[in-house]
């Protein structure tokens, strides 16, 4: 790669792409050009405003002096960038015309957009669409994060390495949710009832995406393809009062999620993922069990109080950006980022 920086233009500028702009700006091997945003409100303003006003340190003073841009069309025009970062929705749909708008105008693209981390799952359409545009444009296009994108998935693929072979996998993302930022507490259910949690997960309106594409990556990566999977999606219950994202929570109204994902080969189970996030969980953590065909015992790593969603998201998307430049044109997942890995059996 380049010893150049990698330049960088950085659309959205919510909770979630203030912290991944914060966290570009003080990188070394990047370069922030622009920022962009369609909320009329967020035009001209100065990004070092906008961060500390987030309670967030304010960066370098030209990174910091950057106006906030309201046409990505014109500063795509306008900036000699490398890479476009979108931190704005979960949905391929929503950001299908914005991320082709920048491959085809020349520029590589790294999102946090969950459903871009394993497209081909549920989006198999428009994955062929961006894979074929970035391939003739000569430029990569990569979905990740914390989760989806590494605690999940490249983490666990990751320390499969250590092992000779593995049988099974089993993950478990246990969040305490107060931490987070409200529109989290919101996407989790924090503060509804039990009813009306069942019945926005019933419409799709609810819950914690990426779950189905951290296991199809995990499952790729080592191998595997799944003859039957189980889904579960419930609510978990506050047993004691405590503060929602929008005012108390009174014992018995839902405090957060628990979903779990089960995929088997030959009706053996080969992974189990489960996410937990709620608010007041007792004693959080990420945990990672690898286990090989005997004689050998599994591989454990644990990580207490879980790794802090929102933070972790900003360095992984910077990173990302930071070896994007090295990934061959097209559309690219975790696991086409240079890693050893081991390989599943059916044991």
């Amino acid at each position: 790669m380049s010893k150049r920086a990698t330049r960088l233009i950085q659309v959205g500028l919510g909770p979630m792409g203030l912290a991944v702009a914060s966290r570009m700006a003080a990188h070394r091997h990047l370069e922030l050009l622009a920022v962009v945003d369609h909320d009329p409100a967020l035009a001209g303003r100065a990004l070092g405003d906008l961060l500390l006003e987030a309670g967030m340190d304010r960066p370098p003073e030209r990174p910091a002096g950057l106006m906030v841009r309201s046409d990505l069309a014109q500063t795509l025009d306008v900036c000699l960038a490398d890479v476009v970062v979108f931190s704005t929705v979960s949905s391929i749909a929503q950001a299908m015309d914005s991320f082709l708008q920048a491959i085809r105008a020349g520029f590589s693209v790294v999102s946090s957009c969950e459903e871009l981390l394993y497209p081909a799952i549920s989006h198999g359409q428009e994955a062929r669409i961006l894979d074929q545009a970035a391939r003739q444009s000569g430029v990569s296009i990569l979905g990740t994060g914390v989760n989806p994108g590494f605690v999940m998935d490249y983490l666990p693929l990751i320390a499969s390495g250590l092992c000779p072979a593995v049988s099974r996998i089993e993950v478990f993302r246990h969040q305490d949710a107060a931490s987070r930022r409200l529109p989290f507490q919101r996407k989790i259910g924090a503060g509804l009832t039990v009813e009306q949690f069942n019945r926005l997960v019933e419409s799709g309106k609810l819950g914690h995406v990426g779950l189905l594409e951290s296991a199809w990556l995990l499952g790729e990566g080592l191998g595997w393809r799944f003859d039957q999977i189980k889904e579960k999606t419930e609510p978990v219950i506050a047993a004691d009062p405590t503060r929602g994202p929008d005012g108390p929570i009174e014992a018995g109204a839902v405090s957060g999620i628990r979903q779990v994902f089960e995929g088997y080969r030959s009706g053996k189970r080969k992974l189990l993922l489960e996410f937990i996030a709620a608010l007041g969980l007792k004693a959080p953590a990420d945990r990672i069990s690898i286990h090989p065909p005997p004689p050998d015992g599994p591989i454990e790593l644990v990580i207490p109080g879980a790794v802090h969603g929102d933070t972790a998201t900003a360095a992984i998307l910077s990173h990302a950006c930071a070896c994007i430049r090295s990934l061959k044109p097209g559309l690219r997942t975790m696991a086409d980022l240079a890693l050893l890995r081991g390989h599943g059996t059916d044991d």
